[in-house]
C-alpha cells in the first residue's frame, strides 16, 4: 500500500513541477550543439536491507542514522537505515563510484575531442564536422533510493539545462526519474539495470537501456546449464519474492520447455524465519541436484546455507549456481567464513552468472583497459574535483583518489556501460543536430533522441553496441556474459577464517559458450567432472541382497553339477553304459548347462553392489551371449544325440558317425552367432534406469536396446526350432531302449 501511495505521491509532484519546468532552463540539444548531461550515480545506499531474523541481528550499516547526512534534512529520521549488502562497506561503495564517474568524465573527454582511440567511429567525417560537445556535466548522487534520486533530478532539471540523463543505477529509480524525463522530453540512458520492467519502450518512452535484459541473461545462464560437461537438467530454484527473484523465476518459466527443464523451485518469505527451511525442503522433495539462488539481498545466502547443509544438500553430490546481484562483485571480496561453514561449504565449487565487460576478460588487450591506464593525475584531480563528496570527510562514502589511481585499480564493474551511455548521447545527438542544420527534422521533437539513439550502431568500450529492433535494450549478441567458479583463496592468519576467489571459466559473447583457455571449472570436491547424478532417487528398486545370493547360488549349484557330471562321464568312458549314450554329446550337454547357468551372473548386479553403468552394460551384452548359446547348445547336443540314435535303428547293418548328425547342430548355432554378433555390433544392449514416477522419483534398472525386436525375434525363433525339434525326435525315439534313448 505504501509503494501505491508514494507512485501516486510522485505522479503528483510531476504535475506540480511541470509548469516550473516548462519556465526553467531549456531542455534538449541545444542549437549551438551544446548536450548538458545529468550523470546520476549511486555515491551512497540508503536501502533498507533484509529483516533482522534473516542476518541475526548482524546488518550491514550503510550509515549511523539518516539525521543529518544528507543536505537541506530532506531525511530526518531517527531510525538506522540499512544497506542491502551489495557493498560491505561505504568505502567499497566510494571507491566503486569514483571509477564510473571517471568513467564518464573520460567518455566526455573523448567525445568533444572526438578521441576515437576507444571508439573508432568517432574519427568519421560525420561526427569530425559534428558540433556537438558536451558542457560539464551535473553529477548527482542518485543512492539506491527513488524518492532521493526523483527528488535530486527534479533540483538538478530546475536549475540546468539538460539533454540527456545518463543513469540512475536501480530500476526503481529509473522508473522514478522517467516520469520527469519524459516530461521534460529528454533522453535516459539506464546502464546499470537488467530489469524487465525497463524493458517496455511504449511504459518508459525516455529510456533506452545500453545493457541487455533479464530474459536474455538468465536464458543464457540456462545455456550454460545444458553446456557440453554440464548438461544439468533438474534445477531447484530458490528466490524471493521481489522483483529480481520474480523476474529470474518467470524467465525460467517460460524457457523451460524450449531448452528441456525441470524446475521445482519456491519463494523466501522476508516476513517468515522459516520460510528458508521450508523453501529448500520443499525443492529437495523433487531430489533435484542443481540449486540456482536467486535474490537481492545478500544476506538471505547464510540462511540459505545453513537450511541447506541441515538438510545434507551441500556436499560433492550437489552443484550450487547463483544469480549475480545474489553475490555481488564487491560482496564476494568482503566475505570470510569458518572453515566448514554452511556457507563455506556453499560457495565451494559454485558458479555466478555476471554480465560482464570486455575489460574483465583480456584487461591487457582491452582498448579501453588502455585507455583507462593512460590517465594521469591531472585527469584524476578532475575526477576528484566533480566527486560529490570529495570534500565531505564526514562522509562514509568519502573517496579521493590518490596519485597514480589508475595505473593501481581497474574499473568496476559497469563502467565500461557508462562509458558507452555517454557516447550513445554524444553519437545521437551528433546525428539529430546535423539533421536539424540540414533541415531534415526538428531538434527536440518528441522522442526524437530516444530514436536515434535506438538506430546507432557502434562499437565501444563495452563491445558492439546496437538495440533490438522495436525494442530499448541492447542486442543480445553485444552484450557478453560469463561464469565465475568460486573457491576459496586462502585463509585469513589472524582470523584464521576463509577468504575466496573467484576465476572466470567460461564467456558467451552472442556465439554461444566458449570455455576460457587455461582455466577449469571446479566443483565441490575440485575436480572438474560434473556432481552425478542429476537427481536424488527415492527408490532405486535395486536388487535385494536375498535375491542376489539366491541367484549366485543356485547357478553356482547348476555350474557345480555340470562339471561334477562331465568328470563322471569321463571317469566312466569305458563302460558299455556311458558308451550306449554317447559321451561326446553328453559333454557337450554339461557345457551348455553350465554355460546357460553363467548367465545368471550378468543379471545378478546393479549400482548398489558397486558396478559402474559402463560394466553394467557390458554384463547386459554378454548375457544373450551366454543365454543364447548355452540353451542351444544343449538341445541341439541332445537332438544330434538322439537323431543319431534314431537313424541307426531305423536301417540295417548302418553305421552313423557323428559328424553325420552334426548339421542342425552347427547350423543353428552358427545362425544364432551371426544375430549376436550383428546385435552387438549395431545396437548392444546397455543398462538402462528408467523412471517409474517423477515425484517422488522411484526407478529401476534394466538391460535395453534402442531397437532389440530385429536381433531378440530371429533368436527366439531359433530357440524354438531347437526346442520343438529335440521334442518330436524325442517322442520318436521313445520305445527304443532306455540306455540308448534315455527317454
Amino acid at each position: 500500500m505504501m509503494c501505491i501511495f508514494g507512485r501516486i505521491g510522485a505522479l503528483y509532484h510531476v504535475r506540480e513541477t511541470r509548469s516550473e519546468a516548462a519556465s526553467g532552463p531549456s531542455t534538449g540539444i541545444q542549437p549551438d550543439g551544446s548536450c548538458p548531461l545529468i550523470i546520476m550515480l549511486p555515491f551512497s545506499d540508503w536501502r533498507p536491507g533484509p529483516p533482522e531474523w534473516a542476518t541475526e541481528g548482524e546488518r550491514t550499516i550503510m550509515g549511523s542514522t539518516v539525521h543529518g547526512l544528507h543536505s537541506g534534512g530532506e531525511y530526518n529520521s531517527s531510525s538506522d537505515f540499512y544497506g542491502f549488502g551489495w557493498w560491505p562497506s561505504p568505502g567499497y561503495l566510494g571507491e566503486a563510484a569514483y571509477t564510473w564517474l571517471a568513467a564518464a568524465q573520460l567518455a566526455i573527454d573523448h567525445f568533444n575531442a572526438r578521441d576515437a582511440s576507444v571508439v573508432p567511429i568517432l574519427a568519421s567525417l560525420e561526427f569530425q564536422v559534428c558540433n556537438v560537445t558536451f558542457p560539464n556535466a551535473t553529477v548527482d548522487d542518485s543512492s539506491y533510493v527513488p524518492s532521493l534520486a526523483f527528488d535530486r533530478m527534479t533540483t538538478s532539471s530546475r536549475s540546468t539545462p539538460v539533454c540527456a540523463v545518463i543513469g540512475p543505477e536501480s530500476p526503481e529509480s529509473i522508473l522514478a526519474t522517467s516520469l520527469i524525463t519524459e516530461r521534460l522530453n529528454i533522453l535516459q540512458l539506464a546502464y546499470g539495470t537488467i530489469d524487465e520492467r525497463i524493458s517496455d519502450i511504449n511504459t518508459v518512452m525516455s529510456v533506452a537501456r545500453p545493457t541487455t535484459e533479464m530474459h536474455m541473461f538468465i536464458e543464457s545462464a540456462m545455456q550454460y546449464i545444458q553446456h557440453p560437461g554440464k548438461q544439468r537438467n533438474y534445477i531447484s530454484l530458490i528466490h524471493d519474492l521481489m522483483q529480481y527473484g520474480e523476474q529470474v523465476e518467470h524467465t525460467i518459466f517460460e524457457i523451460e520447455e524450449t531448452y528441456g527443464l525441470k524446475l521445482s523451485h519456491h519463494h523466501i518469505r522476508h516476513e517468515d524465519p522459516e520460510s528458508v527451511l521450508d523453501a529448500i525442503r520443499f525443492v529437495a522433495a523433487d531430489g533435484y541436484r542443481t540449486f540456482i539462488i536467486a535474490t537481492d539481498q545478500t544476506a538471505f545466502l547464510d540462511s540459505i546455507a545453513k537450511a541447506s547443509d541441515e538438510l545434507g544438500l551441500i556436499n560433492e553430490g550437489y552443484f550450487w549456481a547463483i544469480i549475480d546481484l545474489s553475490l555481488p562483485w564487491a560482496h564476494l571480496k568482503s566475505i570470510q567464513n569458518e572453515v566448514d561453514s554452511s556457507l563455506d561449504k556453499l560457495l565451494r565449487g559454485a558458479a555466478v552468472f555476471r554480465v560482464i565487460e570486455p575489460f574483465q576478460v583480456e584487461s591487457e588487450k582491452d582498448i579501453f583497459m588502455k585507455s583507462w591506464r593512460s590517465q594521469d593525475d591531472d585527469f584524476m584531480n578532475r575526477v576528484n574535483a566533480i566527486h560529490p563528496f570529495a570534500n565531505d570527510q564526514n562522509r562514509p562514502e568519502h573517496f579521493v583518489a590518490k596519485s597514480g589511481f589508475f595505473q593501481a585499480n581497474d574499473p568496476s564493474p559497469k563502467s565500461s556501460l557508462i562509458y558507452d551511455s555517454v557516447m550513445l548521447a554524444g553519437i545521437s545527438a551528433c546525428r539529430v543536430h546535423n539533421d536539424f542544420l540540414f533541415g531534415k527534422g526538428a531538434l527536440n521533437t518528441r522522442q526524437r533522441h530516444v530514436m536515434e539513439v535506438l538506430e546507432t550502431e557502434f562499437e565501444g568500450a563495452s563491445g558492439k553496441v546496437k538495440f533490438e529492433e522495436g525494442e530499448n535494450s541492447r542486442l543480445y549478441e553485444g552484450i557478453v556474459f560469463g561464469v565465475y567458479n568460486i573457491w576459496p583463496g586462502g585463509v585469513n592468519d589472524t582470523s584464521g577464517k576463509v577468504w575466496y576467489e573467484q576465476t572466470l571459466t567460461s564467456i558467451n559473447n552472442g556465439n554461444g559458450w566458449e570455455d576460457i583457455e587455461g582455466t577449469q571449472f571446479k566443483f565441490f570436491n575440485g575436480q572438474p567432472d560434473q556432481p552425478m547424478p542429476l537427481r536424488t532417487v527415492f527408490e532405486n528398486n535395486y536388487l535385494s541382497i536375498a535375491m542376489h545370493n539366491f541367484g549366485l547360488v543356485m547357478m553356482s549349484l547348476a555350474v557345480f553339477i555340470a562339471i561334477a557330471s562331465a568328470l563322471w562321464i569321463w571317469v566312466q568312458r569305458k563302460k558299455s553304459i556311458v558308451r550306449a549314450a554317447q559321451p561326446v554329446f553328453l559333454y557337450c550337454i554339461c557345457f551348455g548347462s553350465a554355460m546357460l547357468a553363467t548367465s545368471i551372473i550378468f543379471i545378478s548386479f546393479d549400482e548398489s553392489y558397486g558396478w559402474s553403468e559402463d560394466h553394467l552394460s557390458m554384463a547386459c551384452t554378454a548375457f544373450p551371449w551366454f543365454f543364447v548359446i548355452g540353451y542351444l547348445i544343449q538341445y541341439c547336443a541332445i537332438f544330434c544325440k538322439f537323431q543319431r540314435i534314431h537313424k541307426l535303428f531305423s536301417m540295417v547293418r548302418q553305421k552313423v558317425t557323428i559328424t553325420q548328425v552334426l548339421l542342425p547342430f552347427i547350423v543353428i548355432i552358427t545362425l544364432s552367432i551371426v544375430v549376436l554378433i550383428i546385435w552387438t555390433v549395431i545396437d548392444p544392449p546397455v543398462w538402462q534406469r528408467e523412471i517409474i514416477t517423477e515425484a517422488p522419483l522411484e526407478t529401476y534398472g534394466k538391460c535395453n536396446s534402442s531397437n532389440i525386436t530385429p536381433f531378440i525375434v530371429p533368436l527366439c525363433i531359433l530357440i524354438a526350432v531347437a526346442t520343438a525339434s529335440t521334442m518330436f525326435i524325442a517322442w520318436k525315439v521313445k520305445d527304443i531302449q532306455s540306455e540308448f534313448s534315455e527317454w
